[in-house]
C-alpha cells in the first residue's frame, strides 16, 4: 500500500479480510473531550481513536509529544491499540475542525496529527502504515458514510522483536544547535524547515504548548496548510509541491530539520 491513499482505495481495502487497521488520530493539545466528541459524532466505520500525544509519545516528558523512547513501553502501548506487530498494515487519518475553515484548512488542521503518529511509528520500523489524502473531512465530501459511537481494537500482545528504532529520524537539541551554527556560517547545504503558520513564524499569532513566539534562528518557513488544495483538501500535486519546497530551498537530497 502507498504512503498517501485515496477514499476509493481505502473502501476496497476495509472490504479485504483481512481489513487494516484505521485509526482517527488526534493530539492532547486539542483537548480530550473535543477530540472523543469529534470522533463519536461520526467517524470512519471500524476506525478506532488513537490520541498520539498519549499513546505514541514518552510517557513523563517535559515536553508534549516527545517521540518514545522505550521499546517495551512503546509495546505494551501499542498492544492496547490492538496492534500485533510492525508488520501490521495500518491506515492514519486525521479530523478537522467542524466549522469556520475552507476543507483545505480544515483538512491541514487534522492531518498533521496524523501525519505525526505516521512519523513516529515509520521511526520504529513500521513500513506498512499509509495516510488517507483528505482525512474524515474529504471522506465526508465525497458522500462516503460514517458511525457514530466508539469502538477499539481488540487488544493484543505487540511483538517488540518487530520494533527497529531509527532514532535518526529525530533530532535532538544539539542537533538543531549544529543546524542553526552551519546556517549561520553560511553553509546553505542544509535547512531548517518551519512548518506551522505564517503567524507563529514571525511571532504575531498565539503560541501553545508553553512555545515561545518566533522561529529557530535561521529557519526558513513553508507552513503545512499550503501544501493543500483549498477547494478539495487533498494535498496538492506533486509539480506544485516541488515548487513550493524549492522556493525555500529544498530540493531533493538537501538534509531537512523539520519543526
Amino acid at each position: 500500500m502507498a504512503t498517501l491513499i485515496s477514499g476509493a482505495e481505502l473502501a476496497r481495502a476495509l472490504a479485504l479480510a483481512p481489513p487494516p487497521l484505521l485509526f482517527e488520530c488526534r493530539n492532547t493539545f486539542v483537548g480530550d473531550d473535543e477530540a472523543q466528541a469529534g470522533y463519536a459524532a461520526g467517524h470512519i466505520p471500524s476506525a478506532a481513536f488513537l490520541e498520539g500525544g498519549v499513546s505514541l509519545a514518552e510517557p513523563d516528558a517535559p515536553f508534549g509529544n516527545t517521540r518514545p523512547t522505550n521499546a517495551a513501553a512503546l509495546g505494551a502501548s501499542l498492544g492496547g491499540l490492538g496492534i500485533r506487530s510492525a508488520d501490521d498494515l495500518i491506515v492514519l487519518y486525521g479530523r478537522g475542525p467542524s466549522e469556520g475553515e475552507s476543507l483545505g484548512a480544515r483538512v491541514a488542521s487534522g492531518m498533521m496529527w496524523a501525519t505525526r503518529c505516521w512519523w513516529v511509528l515509520r521511526s520504529w520500523g513500521f513500513t506498512r502504515v499509509a495516510i488517507l489524502d483528505g482525512g474524515v473531512d474529504r471522506w465526508v465530501a465525497d458522500g462516503r458514510a460514517v458511525v457514530t459511537g466508539s469502538q477499539a481494537h481488540p487488544p493484543t500482545t505487540f511483538d517488540t522483536s518487530s520494533l527497529t528504532n531509527s532514532a535518526e529520524m529525530a533530532a535532538s537539541k544539539d542537533d538543531v544547535l549544529a543546524r542553526v551554527a552551519a546556517i549561520e556560517s553560511g553553509d546553505d547545504s542544509v535547512v531548517l524547515l518551519d512548518s506551522l503558520p505564517t503567524s507563529s513564524y514571525e511571532g504575531t499569532g498565539p503560541t501553545t504548548a508553553g512555545r515561545r513566539a518566533g522561529h529557530i534562528t535561521g529557519a526558513v518557513s513553508l507552513p503545512y496548510g499550503t501544501l493543500f488544495e483549498a477547494d478539495t483538501g487533498l494535498f496538492k500535486q506533486q509539480a506544485e509541491l516541488r515548487r513550493a519546497f524549492a522556493d525555500v530551498g529544498i530540493t531533493q537530497g538537501v538534509p531537512i530539520l523539520a519543526y
